[in-house]
C-alpha cells in the first residue's frame, strides 16, 4: 500500500476547494496560532472558519497539529469530537465533509483502509462534488483516489437503479404522472388539467377554473443523470384533451416537445422545469381554455405552457 507523504507536503494532496493548507510557518508564534495561519483562504471560506465558535475552531486546529506531528490517533479523536460531541456546535455539511476527509487521511496513515473507505463515503454523502476534485488530483495516494472513485460509483449506481418515479408538475397545465426509466429514456404517463385564473372586476370575485378539461398524456424524455448538478434534457409528448363541460366523449390530440432542466439529490428527490416550444394539433373541435400558442393554424409555437415540478425516484 502506498504510504502518505509527510504532512509538510500533505496539503497538496487535498482538493483545492476544501483542504488547501499553506505550510509557511510564522516564527515565534504559538503552535495553535501557527496552525490557524496554515488554513488557506478557500478552506476558511469552505468551513466558514471565522464564524465558528471557539470549541470547533480549536478542534480543527488541534486535528491539524496532531496530524502534522504524526499523532494520528489524537487527530482522529479531535475530528470525531467535531462530528459527535453533544451540546456542541452542530457542524454543517461542509465541516462534516472536511472532518471525514481528514479522518480518511489519518486512517490511511495508520493502514486502516476499511475505515478510510467509510469516511471517504461519508464525505461524499455530505458533499458529492468532492469526488470530482479528488479523482482528478493525481497527487492523492492511489489507494485513496481509487476509493473515491469506488464510492462515487456506488452513489451514482444507487440513483440510477431507482428507475420509477412519481412527479407533480405545477403550471398553466397542472399534471400528475408516473415514469419508468428504460435504457437512455424515461417513459411517462399521466393526467392533467388546465388551471386558469379569472380576474374579474370590482363587483365580481376572481376565481380559479380547473378540471373543466382533462389532459391525458404520454411522454418520452432524455435526461443526463447527474447528482446535485443542473442537468439538461428534452421531451416529446403525445396528449389527448377532453372538454368535460360538453356531453359525450371527444378528444383532441396533439404532439408537442421542449427542453427540461433538473436538479437531483442523492436521496432521489428532483426539482426541475420544462417548457413547451412547439405543438402539432391533431384533429379539431376542442381548444385549451388558455392562451398558449402564437398562431391559430395546426402547427403552433407555444409561449405559455411551462411547468415547475417535483419528482421522487424510487
Amino acid at each position: 500500500m502506498m504510504k502518505p507523504t509527510p504532512l509538510r507536503n500533505a496539503w497538496r494532496l487535498w482538493p483545492l476547494r476544501a483542504l488547501l493548507v499553506s505550510l509557511i510557518l510564522a516564527g515565534g508564534v504559538p503552535a495553535g496560532a501557527q496552525t490557524e495561519q496554515k488554513l488557506d483562504k478557500k478552506v476558511r471560506q469552505y468551513l466558514s472558519f471565522e464564524k465558528l465558535p471557539e470549541r470547533p475552531r480549536s478542534l480543527i486546529i488541534s486535528a491539524i497539529d496532531y496530524y502534522d506531528n504524526g499523532e494520528h490517533q489524537q487527530s482522529i479523536k479531535a475530528l470525531m469530537s467535531l462530528l459527535t460531541d453533544k451540546g456542541m456546535y452542530e457542524p454543517d455539511p461542509s465541516l462534516r465533509a472536511w472532518s471525514n476527509q481528514w479522518l480518511a487521511l489519518n486512517y490511511y496513515a495508520v493502514d486502516s483502509l476499511e475505515y478510510v473507505k467509510t469516511h471517504v463515503k461519508s464525505s461524499l454523502q455530505e458533499d458529492v462534488d468532492l469526488w470530482h476534485e479528488n479523482i482528478l488530483d493525481t497527487r492523492l495516494p492511489q489507494d485513496v483516489r481509487r476509493l473515491y472513485e469506488e464510492c462515487w460509483s456506488e452513489i451514482l449506481n444507487h440513483l440510477i437503479n431507482k428507475r420509477e418515479s412519481f412527479r407533480v408538475g405545477l403550471g398553466p397545465i397542472t399534471r400528475v404522472d408516473f415514469s419508468y426509466r428504460y435504457g437512455l429514456f424515461d417513459f411517462v404517463v399521466g393526467i392533467g388539467t388546465p388551471i386558469i385564473l379569472k380576474i374579474k372586476g370590482e363587483v365580481d370575485k376572481s376565481s380559479i377554473q380547473s378540471f373543466d378539461q382533462l389532459l391525458l398524456f404520454a411522454r418520452a424524455q432524455r435526461m443526463r443523470k447527474n447528482i446535485e448538478r443542473l442537468s439538461p434534457g428534452f421531451y416529446g409528448e403525445f396528449s389527448l384533451l377532453e372538454d368535460l363541460e360538453k356531453r359525450g366523449v371527444k378528444f383532441a390530440g396533439a404532439i408537442s416537445g421542449g427542453p427540461i432542466l433538473s436538479y437531483t439529490w442523492q436521496s432521489g428527490w428532483e426539482i426541475g422545469g420544462s417548457f413547451e416550444v412547439a405543438r402539432l394539433v391533431i384533429g379539431s373541435g376542442i381548444k385549451t381554455k388558455l392562451s398558449q400558442t402564437a398562431f391559430s393554424k395546426d402547427l403552433n409555437l407555444s409561449y405559455s405552457v411551462f411547468e415547475f415540478y417535483f419528482r421522487k425516484w424510487f
